[in-house]
């Protein structure tokens, strides 16, 4: 029997700790980011606000995966997020022969397959989540005594 609430408890702490990972990670090396940002030819334009904005998105993740009420649209904008990613490694790598934004931290130097086998996984993880977090038992909101629907 699949117990539905560890799966996803465990699909949620996986999350929260990469993106939270990410961002902090990010926001330590911050300079060598946004510079690396400003030497990208594709994204020479915009260093300043996606410099800031990437950390923040990410911690933003983190944050809504934290809180119960929130983690349905922490999990869609983690999605769409690492689709993002995915489709900017994919459209470098094969149109513009340019570097890929660096990974951060402990695993800065993995080839462009493992960069994107990385990412599939992590959007594996992101829908086993949401599939788990529909179903009833997964949810953590508490229900009225008298009814079966949630209190607002």
């Amino acid at each position: 029997m699949i117990n539905s609430k560890l799966i996803f408890a465990s699909s949620i702490t996986i999350l929260f700790f990469t993106f939270a990972y990410v961002a902090s990670a990010t926001i330590i090396d911050f300079n060598r980011f946004r510079a690396w940002i400003g030497d990208a030819a594709y994204l020479r334009d915009y260093p300043n606000w996606i410099s800031f904005l990437m950390p923040l998105i990410e911690v933003l993740i983190s944050f809504f995966l934290a809180i119960p009420s929130l983690r349905r649209i922490g999990l869609y904008i983690a999605f769409f997020s690492v689709i993002s990613y995915i489709s900017y490694v994919l459209i470098i790598h094969n149109f513009y022969a340019g570097r890929v934004r660096p990974y951060v931290g402990i695993i800065p130097k993995i080839s462009w397959y493992h960069r994107i086998l990385i990412n599939l996984l992590l959007l594996g993880i992101i829908s086993i989540g949401l599939v788990f977090d529909k179903s009833e038992e997964c949810n953590n909101y508490p229900k009225t005594k008298k009814s079966n629907r949630y209190i607002n």
